[in-house]
């Protein structure tokens, strides 16, 4: 789930005597969820990381069953696209992406020009994979950087 939202996961019992009791445990510290009956809130201040959620649901009959989940908070980045010459480029997502979602760009030549070459550096200055026109957004904000050249094919003879 992405930073600074909130999210919610809800626990069924099924195949036990109703009603059911619910409770929680987390590797989350309390003060960023809630957890009422069948339903545990991750609260928009949760800080970005991994964690985990264990349900225990207990039936009429005191019969029990537990069940974890892990789940992922995570920051959203920014995507910054050096403004180019000849073309035009987009990402999407738009304009920022959460770590590990895949980000497509679309490089767009005006007449008479080809797409030269892509690239996408972190905040570090390190190159970022492409496959095709993809890469996977690292936990860091990134420029896309796409150059247009003359497509010399164009060229009258």
């Amino acid at each position: 789930m992405e930073e600074g939202t909130t999210d919610v996961i809800i626990a069924t019992a099924a195949n036990g005597t109703e009603p059911y009791t619910y409770g929680w445990s987390s590797s989350l510290c309390g003060a960023y969820y809630s957890a009422v009956s069948n339903e545990f809130t991750i609260l928009a201040t949760a800080p970005a990381g991994d964690y985990t959620a264990t349900v225990v649901a207990t039936d009429d009959t005191t019969a029990s069953v537990s069940n974890t989940i892990n789940f992922s908070v995570r920051a959203v980045q920014a995507i910054t696209i050096t403004p180019p010459t000849n073309g035009t480029v987009t990402t999407t997502p738009a304009d920022e992406a959460i770590a590990g979602t895949t980000v497509t760009i679309t490089a767009t030549p005006d007449a008479n020009y080809l797409v030269g070459s892509i690239s996408v550096l972190d905040d570090t200055l390190t190159p970022v994979a492409l496959v095709g026109n993809d890469f996977v957004m690292p936990d860091s904000p990134v420029t896309v950087t796409v150059t247009f050249i003359y497509d010399i094919a164009t060229l009258p003879i």
